[in-house]
């Protein structure tokens, strides 16, 4: 319990002023992310509901690329560490790069999450920001999370609270988002999401997906999120330790986002209750 303490007053001491309209990250939040239910467990998910950091069972490592909306010279790269930590308890890193030579933002994450019994999961995940702009002063922040999980026989479903403090030239802007969702695992082969969150920012978002596994060794998801109107796609093959695949976001009013994921890790033997831990 010293360790759920240290954890609660560190968040708690983040976030004693009011939150106000500013800049926000979800990193993690892929097509296939699987923040609730698993087919494509990933070291990213947990970046949006923390407590999926207690579920890591194996460390892993993930490498996404992603071209946004096909814009000349823009890129994002993210590197993404998750491990297990002794008693239930795992943690991960992040890196990411959004930019191009006009301008460059720089994101460096650590989180951590563990088990509070069989079926309750806490966890909590802070990023640090800059970022860059041709012809501007630069800009910094930090960007804190927490998340809490309740899973039992393919069922789970969770609550995540994200905060950022962003220093700007003439003041320091804040903004809160608060969401949850809920996943299930139908079968060995079917995985559906749901996630609804809100910002003052953004207003209220769904998102909705649908992971399945076509073949042994290959994996099919899709997703639709609203305001604003994004479909997700993310397709690849898994082989032992390495998984390769295709990643795409369609825009109605921008355009095609796509990408490329590289998974590294090893694949879990599991009854078939429980989650194939492929990265």
């Amino acid at each position: 319990m010293k360790i759920v303490r240290a954890l609660v007053g560190t968040f708690l001491l983040f976030f004693t002023a009011k939150a106000q309209n500013g800049y926000l990250t979800l990193k993690g939040w892929q097509p296939a992310a699987g923040t609730w239910s698993h087919i494509f467990n990933s070291p990213a998910a947990p970046f949006v509901n923390p407590a999926a950091f207690a579920s890591l069972s194996r460390p892993a490592l993930l490498l996404v690329s992603q071209k946004p909306f096909y814009i000349n010279e823009l890129s994002e790269l993210q590197a993404f560490a998750g491990w297990p930590v002794a008693n239930g308890s795992g943690a991960g890193l992040v890196i990411s790069r959004f930019g191009n030579a006009s301008f460059n933002e720089i994101h460096y994450g650590l989180g951590y999450g563990l088990h509070l019994n069989s079926h309750w999961q806490l966890g909590v995940s802070f990023l640090y920001l800059t970022g860059k702009f041709s012809g501007f002063s630069a800009r910094s922040g930090l960007q804190a999370a927490t998340g809490l999980q309740w899973f039992n026989n393919g069922f789970s479903a969770g609550l995540f609270y994200h905060s950022a403090a962003i220093q700007l030239p003439y003041k320091t802007s804040r903004l809160w988002l608060i969401g949850g969702g809920m996943g299930k695992d139908w079968s060995g082969q079917l995985y559906t999401d749901g996630s609804v969150y809100f910002t003052v920012y953004e207003g209220l978002v769904a998102s909705i997906s649908l992971q399945y596994q076509l073949l042994e060794a290959w994996r099919l998801a899709i997703r639709i999120q609203s305001n604003p109107l994004r479909y997700g796609f993310e397709s690849g093959y898994f082989h032992k330790a390495i998984s390769l695949r295709i990643y795409s976001e369609w825009h109605p009013q921008i355009g095609w986002s796509p990408g490329l994921v590289l998974g590294i890790s090893k694949k879990q033997k599991t009854a078939a209750h429980e989650q194939d831990n492929i990265y």
